[in-house]
């Protein structure tokens, strides 16, 4: 498996990686992307204010678009 995520990608890069990317995030972590700082927030950062484990996050990701490519 490739992976295309990292904890030091921004959350706005997220997007340019699979544009699905952000929504499956923010059920996870209920994030609002309103704010224009949080796009260039690392995800790292991000999972950090959450409380949420960042490695977890990841690997969530990075399964997320192992198991549902682009056709």
């Amino acid at each position: 498996m490739q992976t295309l995520v990292t904890k030091n990608i921004s959350v706005g890069q997220l997007a340019a990686v699979d544009d699905r990317l952000l929504e499956v995030l923010q059920k996870k972590l209920d994030v609002c992307f309103q704010c224009s700082g949080s796009m260039i927030q690392s995800l790292e950062f991000c999972c950090e204010s959450y409380g949420v484990d960042t490695d977890e996050i990841v690997s969530y990701l990075n399964d997320y678009l192992a198991a549902n490519p682009r056709q």
